[in-house]
Parts: C-alpha cells; structure tokens; sequence
C-alpha cells in the first residue's frame, strides 16, 4: 500500500537538506581535480532535481487534500437514489455502527434496504428501529454469520437478494481482535480474514457479476481502516485484511468504471462503534477516542463518496496516517515504531512475556 512506496517527499526532504548543507564550492575546492565547467554543470543539475522534487512533492499533497476539501464543502448529501436510479442496497455489518447508519441513510433517500447482520438483539432491535423510522421503506433482514461456512452464508444472502433489484452494495461488516499474533489461536485470526476480506470479497464477486449481467449501473461501497496504512502491531491481522480491501478495491475500481459501475472504498479514523467495544483499553486507542468520528458522520463520507472517489480517508488521523505513508517507507516506519512497541500494547502485555 501507500507505505510500501518510496515517496517523492522523502527525497525532497532528504535532497533539499543536503543541497543546503553541503555546497557545491566546498565539493570544488576539495575536488580540485574537477573543472569549474562540470561543477557548474553538476550544481545545476542538482537544483533542478531538488526543486523538481519539491514541486513533485508539493503537488502530490496537493492534490491528495484538494478533492477531500471541495467534497467536503460542496458535495454533502448526494442522492445515490437518482445517481444509480437504486430501488435496493445490501448493507452487512448493519446492525449497529456504521452499518447502521448507513442504512437509515439511504432509508432517507426511498432506497429499501437487505441489513446483513447476526441473528442477535442488535438485529431485532435495528430493524424494530428501521421500520419505526421509515414506514415507507422496505426492510428485509438477512441473519448470517459471516466469520464461518461461507457456503452456508452466501447461500442465504443469495437467495434472499434473488428477486431484488440490487444497485448499491456497502461491504461494511468487521471484526477486530487485538493482541499479540502468538496469543490468539489460529481459528480467531482466520476468522478475522473471513469476516474483513473474504466475505467482501464473496459478496462482491456476487453482486458485480449480476449488475454486469443486467447491465446496470451501481456502485460498490468497501469500509477499510486508516491502519491499512501503517504497520499496525496487535491488530496484525486486522491491518493485513483492510490493507487487502484497499487495495482490491481501487485495482476493481479500473476494471468496473467502463461498466458503469463505482467502487470506492474509505478509510475512517477512529469511530466510536461496537467494533471496540471488547478490544483492550489503553493508551493508543484511548488518544483516538478522543478524537473520534461518530458512525453518522462516518456513513456520510461513505455516500457522499460514492462515484467521487476511489479512495477516501475519513478524518484527521486518516489523512495524517496516509501522508506519513507518503514521506517514510516500510522499513522507517516500522523502526520507529519499535522503540514504543510495549507502550502500545494491550495492558498487562509486553513483548517480553
């Protein structure tokens, strides 16, 4: 992903610190063997490549933060209705959340709505809500569990969704376990991989094949992490999976937008959710709780960056997370972050254990 790239920032930063601090007269009167010609020649071209790094630099940032502050100013509410002529949209993860309030948005909008979820309380308590809230507009629950038997899951949400007229797609179910790699059983991390990546993946490949089928427009809606960013220790797998659907869905992005059809995949900062509601509280999470989004907010982004955007970071430490990518790589980075390694872990954990 971002911070696997070596970025234009890094070299403009290092170059332009060095062409500062070492002068090409101190490197003529030490080199004397080097005609005044070729060093006059040499400075040049080491300006042009400081200042085009610069520039290069400059303009990436740019026009990285251009888009997010115009859409934010002037591209509220988008009516995903009248964009995509939607009568349906499946949500997973809808239950509570983000999730939730996707749904009640596009309920806003006439869009009935299939909420994927567990057949638990918070199912039978949303849609008691949803249908309260939006007389009007159809809901139908699809309970399934989607960290296991992926057979068995896809086959309900098939044949639930057979007869409907699907435009809208919001692949938003997650699942987050936090601790040391070595700690948690093989069977917990592949459920993480199940429920973050493969089951988008599944319902994806699903929903795109028939609106190709049909030949409909729609678009194709992925709730990521501003962790796919950065390494992120004690939520390894969880890091690893959202990384995935960034990139799958900016890669689909390419293949779909000659058929009519968007994909967009956003990545929120911290969001006050159910997601972390059994995580560990200490240090890190407690700082980003602080500053953290409400899922309304969150959902907005999500539909107001539909067909807008292939990639969208959601809040502050989103955008501070992806920029940091652009001015450090892996290898960077992950020293770095080393040296606080026990500080960020899980409470009463430490490396040394």
């Amino acid at each position: 992903m971002t911070f696997l790239a070596a970025p234009t920032v890094t070299y403009s930063i290092l170059y332009n610190f060095l062409f500062d601090l070492i002068s090409i007269q101190y490197i003529y009167y030490s080199c004397s063997f080097v005609s005044q010609r070729a060093m006059e020649l040499l400075s040049r071209a080491w300006a042009v490549f400081c200042y085009g790094t610069g520039i290069t630099s400059a303009l990436s940032i740019v026009l990285y933060l251009f888009p997010f502050m115009f859409y934010s100013i002037f591209g509220r509410n988008q009516n995903l209705r009248k964009r995509y002529d939607a009568e349906w949209a499946i949500v997973t993860g809808a239950s509570s959340g983000i999730g939730k309030a996707v749904v009640k948005k596009l309920a806003r909008q006439g869009i009935n709505c299939c909420v994927v979820a567990l057949n638990d309380h918070l199912m039978t308590n949303a849609m008691t809500e949803f249908h309260r809230e939006f007389p009007l507009v159809e809901f139908r629950s699809i309970p399934v569990d989607l960290c296991c038997q992926p057979e068995r899951y896809m086959g309900t949400i098939i044949e639930a969704t057979k007869n409907l007229n699907i435009s809208i797609v919001v692949n938003n179910a997650g699942y987050l376990v936090m601790s040391f790699f070595h700690r948690r059983s093989m069977e917990a991390h592949l459920k993480q991989i199940e429920v973050n990546q493969l089951a988008a993946l599944r319902i994806t490949w699903h929903f795109y094949q028939r609106l190709i089928e049909e030949k409909k427009k729609g678009c194709i809606l992925f709730t990521s992490s501003a962790v796919c960013y950065l390494p992120a220790p004690f939520a390894s797998m969880y890091g690893a999976t959202k990384s995935f659907l960034t990139h799958f869905a900016t890669s689909l992005a390419i293949e779909a937008e000659s058929k009519g059809i968007d994909v967009t995949v956003v990545s929120p900062s911290f969001t006050h959710t159910n997601l972390y509601a059994k995580t560990p509280k200490f240090g890190v999470i407690n700082a980003l709780a602080r500053i953290g989004w409400t899922p309304e907010d969150v959902a907005q982004v999500i539909l107001d960056s539909a067909g807008r955007f292939i990639v969208r970071d959601c809040g502050a430490y989103a955008l501070c997370t992806c920029i940091l990518g652009r001015i450090l790589d892996a290898n960077a980075m992950s020293k770095l972050i080393v040296p606080f390694r026990d500080s960020m872990a899980p409470p009463g954990a430490s490396s040394g254990k």
